[in-house]
């Protein structure tokens, strides 16, 4: 029986690998106990067969990886990677894993970006939000954050989703136009920060 899955692999398995590989964001924060998170491979050709793809993690205890989405563990650092089987090429993303702080008054937001130019299929950004305090310390790790995307409307005055942003503040571009990133403490969004992206 083994046998003959194999047989099926070999079927299936082109000769050429992939001719170029990158893992996107290609460094991610996440905290513990936030929902997982997919990492986007891009690679030459496009079609190629995902499934000759192997994921690993530097360390499990930090974070997990299946098929490239991540689960976060504990505290630390890991490098998540992906290898392709055919030609052996490898690429890496480094993802540091937080304890959530959310017992907190955040009075201010910054982005550590405020307009991004981004391609369809190109590479997810991940928009790195500081928040401070009513005494104007930073506080770190801050947990009770919302994200959204405002919706483009085009030519034919359809709304289009321009980028999707996920809850790490990770934005991915989906389609040409622009749009607005805003992030907001959810438990007041008068206090929020924004970026403008161009697709």
């Amino acid at each position: 029986e083994m046998f003959a899955v194999r047989e099926i692999a070999v079927e299936k398995k082109p000769t050429e690998g992939v001719v170029s590989l990158s893992l996107t964001p290609e460094t991610v924060e996440i905290f513990i106990g936030s929902e997982p998170m997919n990492l986007n491979v891009i690679c030459t050709p496009e079609k190629y067969d995902k499934s000759l793809l192997v994921w690993s993690s530097s360390d499990e205890s930090v974070v997990k990886v299946d098929n490239g989405t991540i689960t976060p563990v504990g505290e630390g650092e890991a490098a998540i990677k992906v290898k392709d089987s055919i030609s052996g090429k490898t690429a890496e993303s480094k993802v540091t894993v937080k304890k959530p702080v959310t017992d907190v008054v955040v009075k201010r937001i910054k982005l550590d970006q405020v307009d991004l130019e981004l391609e369809v299929g190109g590479q997810d950004v991940q928009l790195k939000a500081t928040c401070y305090d009513d005494k104007d310390n930073i506080v770190e790790n801050y947990a009770g954050l919302s994200w959204e995307a405002d919706t483009d409307i085009n030519e034919q005055g359809i709304d289009v989703e321009v980028v999707k942003v996920s809850d790490q503040g990770v934005i991915t571009p989906l389609a040409k136009g622009f749009t607005v990133v805003t992030v907001y403490v959810s438990s007041n969004s008068a206090v929020k920060a924004t970026c403008s992206v161009n697709v």
